[in-house]
């Protein structure tokens, strides 16, 4: 969560203020960003959905890890309709992410029902932590080039592989011994 989260949310304070120093007029920068959101939200329930139906969680966080850091890392090189796919790419990804991580860390087995609350507590207070380190961290990049901050968030965004690889992971259907039905 630290991790994702201050990519996510340093790169949607940043893409705006990018786009305009670029040349966007401030409604296609804010727009481009709108679409990023846009596409979260539709994509968050047939993706979570998703992950329930094949009976993995890491089946659609890895790829929604990738492609959160290609587009980042691609965002400063492309052209302007480049952008746009790359920022909607990206967005169909955020909220399915956030989704399934929630879904996975209470499934965690061991984890008490009364526990999981501060479990997931616990998760965004990390993820918290992200938010306000990541991007001030990367902006003060930007003096270095304008797209340097996408490379900091395309990485830290890489960097959250490493924990999502070493949880296990959750979703499998299971049988019930005492019913024989599917849990």
């Amino acid at each position: 969560m630290l991790l994702r989260q201050g990519s996510i949310i340093g790169m949607a304070g940043y893409l705006p203020l990018y786009l305009r120093h670029q040349g966007w007029g401030t409604a296609s920068a804010d727009g481009a960003l709108s679409a990023y959101f846009a596409a979260s939200s539709l994509c968050v329930i047939p993706l979570s959905y998703l992950s329930d139906k094949i009976g993995s969680r890491k089946a659609i966080l890895y790829p929604a890890i990738l492609a959160t850091v290609v587009c980042f890392a691609l965002l400063p090189v492309a052209d302007d309709r480049m952008i746009w796919v790359l920022v909607v790419c990206a967005g169909v990804c955020m909220d399915s992410f956030m989704s399934v991580i929630v879904t996975m860390l209470v499934e965690t087995p061991g984890l008490q029902i009364e526990h999981a609350g501060i479990a997931v507590g616990i998760a965004f207070s990390l993820g918290s932590i992200g938010i306000a380190g990541s991007p001030p961290l990367g902006n003060s990049l930007a003096g270095i080039s304008a797209g340097a901050p996408f490379y900091f968030w395309a990485f830290l965004a890489l960097l959250a592989l490493v924990p999502v690889a070493l949880s296990k992971d959750t979703g499998r259907k299971r049988i019930n011994p005492a019913t024989e039905k599917t849990v």
